[in-house]
């Protein structure tokens, strides 16, 4: 999954640089439990945020909620563990 962010590098030896996810407002879905979300890009439109030659206009246009129809939600079964058992449809 990708999403839009944009990564601004530090001077030469001052440290990683910036990083920020770009976020719109929310889908349907999204809005019931947020008021944010992360642009996620579509697979096809990913070279192209990545892509230098992409201008201004045309990065703008890629940044979208991502449609509440093509995602899935459910609740975690284990809130305090940190691993696999987190994808566990909660019953």
């Amino acid at each position: 999954m990708g999403v839009a962010a944009i990564w601004t590098p530090a001077p030469k030896g001052r440290g990683p640089g910036s990083f920020a996810i770009i976020k719109p407002s929310p889908n349907e879905s999204v809005a019931l439990l947020d008021d944010s979300m992360p642009s996620i890009l579509f697979p096809e439109h990913e070279r192209e945020w990545l892509s230098a030659n992409t201008g201004a206009a045309a990065a703008y246009n890629l940044i979208k909620p991502y449609p509440a129809d093509l995602m899935r939600a459910w609740l975690v079964a284990h809130l305090e563990n940190d691993g696999p058992e987190l994808l566990a449809r909660f019953a």
